[in-house]
């Protein structure tokens, strides 16, 4: 190993200290973010160099880059690292000479580093756990909001369960089709009542759309309500949530 890499990186740019092994000499600039930034600078150096990194937020595409040019990264754990240290003054410029100072003494205290693939896997647990939260959370609202008021969110002991949910899909298809069925009596209004008296001027009749359009509306809306009347008979046919009549034997 020629040298001794050590990275102080932030949102926007990564400080970079190189220290020579031979002869301890130092340099130290600024290198900004950039896709591909990090990968292109490290470019040209030693294969197998370490390059100590803190376990910042963004250090994962910094990683990436690292072990792209062929280069082998070491996380440090940052508060252990600022703690050996010991340093009274904190800049970006000290912590790069700190990072490369315990690198060079063999006792930077890095933690694993999981695999490219294995990396990714992990974030992609992470966002669901925090989709799945926010999925909760508006579902208790959801909830709270209507116990405030005196009413069930439904008639089961869980209204996003299993049954319920089919309870909902039920409720969503049969407003679907009400939908429908208003668009075409407003679309179709003005031809059945058209206006009595020609005098009136702008009327129902004369603000409908033309019959070139009626024509074409009718003509995507009744291959429409076909399917929606044939998904919502499915739905009730096939789904274990339907809504229970009470006979008056049940009071």
């Amino acid at each position: 190993m020629e040298e001794y890499i050590a990275f102080d990186s932030h949102k926007r740019y990564t400080w970079v200290d190189r220290q020579d092994h031979a002869t301890g000499k130092a340099t130290c600039h600024r290198l900004e973010h950039a896709p591909g930034a990090v990968r292109e600078y490290l470019h040209g150096c030693e294969p197998g160099t370490a390059v100590a990194v803190e376990a910042t937020g963004n250090w994962y595409w910094i990683i990436d880059e690292i072990e792209q040019a062929g280069l082998v990264p070491r996380l440090v754990h940052p508060r252990k690292a600022k703690l050996m240290m010991g340093q009274i003054n904190k800049t970006d410029k000290l912590d790069a000479q700190g990072l490369n100072r315990l690198q060079r003494n063999g006792t930077l205290p890095t933690v694993w580093i999981p695999p490219g693939p294995l990396r990714d896997l992990r974030e992609l647990t992470r966002t669901r756990l925090v989709l799945v939260a926010q999925r909760t959370r508006l579902k208790n609202r959801l909830s709270a909001t209507l116990a405030k008021w005196g009413l069930p969110a439904s008639e089961y002991s869980d209204p996003y369960g299993k049954r319920g949910r089919a309870a909902l899909a039920f409720l969503a298809s049969g407003a679907y089709l009400y939908g429908l069925l208003a668009s075409a009596a407003i679309g179709i209004y003005p031809y059945v009542l058209p206006a009595r008296d020609p005098a009136l001027g702008i009327t129902l009749h004369d603000a409908a759309a033309a019959k070139s359009g009626l024509a074409m509306g009718l003509s995507w809306w009744i291959p429409g309500m076909v399917l929606a009347c044939g998904y919502l008979a499915y739905m009730y046919a096939t789904l274990p949530a339907k809504f229970r009549v009470r006979h008056k034997a049940d009071h």
